[in-house]
């Protein structure tokens, strides 16, 4: 079984990229290189021109800024790649 919790969400990640449709990242600790989370940002699919985001952050790194980081970072890169 696989444990780590961030490989489920990930598992389409791939296939959405090679689409163009979609870019995903694992949220990384930098200190200690553990997966803490992932996000993802995609075209919606709803309304032309809008996106959306996504993101899961494992509760032991809640509230020490890695999400607001990871969201800065993956809306630059969205806005870049897709």
């Amino acid at each position: 079984a696989n444990l780590n919790p961030a490989a489920g969400p990930m598992a389409g990640a791939q296939a959405e990229q090679d689409a163009g449709r979609a870019v995903h990242w694992l949220i990384e600790r930098r200190d200690v290189e553990d997966v803490i989370g992932w996000i993802r940002i995609s075209k919606s699919e709803v309304q032309a021109n809008t996106g959306e985001l996504g993101f899961w952050l494992g509760s032991a790194s809640h509230g020490l800024g890695f999400a607001t980081e990871a969201v800065g970072d993956a809306v630059r890169a969205g806005f870049d790649r897709l």
